[in-house]
């Protein structure tokens, strides 16, 4: 339990929203100085314009009939992965998108009584955002500069007599492929 209370602390809170009395959502905390931060962390800016832009953008991919309930999933997913700046606001939002219709064409899949094409097609459409998904997510690393590749500098190298050395490019490609010419 002290694991989640030291997790929760460190993520800090997202912007919480509510309906208001004339039916649109608004944040609960209504001072602004308050909130700027937690938009910020949310949407990775300080432009009220994109936060509602992507907040409204996103929740119409929820198939949730309580838009409050969907301000608040997105708010919460987005916060989660810690924008840093507004290009990655929107590759978070884009990665909580397709989210969103992966768990719904997977509800779908399993509708009882459907023609097995369906459920297929939605399955298939499922497999595809995720191929997406993680794609997405790559990019995302790879623009924090966390890819998995690594890139290795050797500033000097020491030959001694009888040694060899290869300088340049060199790619490693599995046994035969690319070890005959085709004729």
């Amino acid at each position: 339990m002290a694991t989640f209370e030291k997790k929760k602390a460190e993520r800090g809170k997202p912007p919480e929203f509510k309906t208001a009395e004339n039916g649109t959502v608004m944040p609960v905390d209504s001072d602004f100085i308050k909130f700027l931060p937690k938009l910020m962390g949310t949407t990775g800016s300080s432009d009220i314009y994109l936060f509602e832009t992507i907040m409204n953008q996103v929740s119409a991919t929820l198939s949730l009939n309580e838009r409050e309930k969907a301000f608040n999933f997105i708010a919460s997913f987005m916060h989660g992965l810690k924008p840093g700046d507004e290009t990655e606001g929107i590759l978070i939002s884009q990665m909580a998108g397709a989210h969103n219709l992966i768990m719904e064409f997977m509800k779908q899949a399993v509708t009882p009584g459907q023609f097995p094409a369906v459920t297929n097609d939605y399955t298939l459409r499922a497999c595809k955002l995720m191929h997406v998904f993680l794609k997405q997510l790559e990019v995302l690393e790879k623009y924090r500069g966390k890819s998995s590749h690594q890139k290795v500098i050797v500033e000097h190298v020491h030959i001694h007599q009888g040694g060899q050395a290869v300088v340049g490019h060199i790619e490693n490609r599995p046994r035969g492929e690319g070890d005959e010419k085709k004729k």
